[in-house]
């Protein structure tokens, strides 16, 4: 028995199925971006699930913190001799 009818790329069933596992992830999506926004502002229930599309990504986005990698030099790491000092001019002294 087949699913597709022949000659036809795309079977209905299969992008139902699709659409559905899409939709499920959006849903997901959105409630993780719900609780986020929730926990940061302090919002009630209706008021967070009242949001959607541009304006629960724009709060959405308040809600994230970037910071850089923390990226040392190992201890001990010493700079090659030519870079040590590279753009560092050394005063001059008298010797009187």
């Amino acid at each position: 028995m087949k699913i597709c009818p022949p000659g036809q790329k795309l079977c209905p069933i299969k992008v139902m199925a699709l659409n559905s596992k899409f939709n499920a992830n959006s849903e997901s999506e959105k409630s993780n971006m719900r609780a986020a926004v929730k926990a940061k502002f302090g919002m009630t229930d209706i008021a967070v699930n009242a949001l959607d599309g541009e304006p629960l990504k724009e709060l959405f986005a308040q809600c994230q913190t970037s910071t850089g990698p923390e990226w040392r030099f190992p201890p001990g790491y010493q700079y090659p001799i030519s870079q040590r000092n590279a753009g560092v001019k050394m005063a001059k002294t008298e010797n009187t």
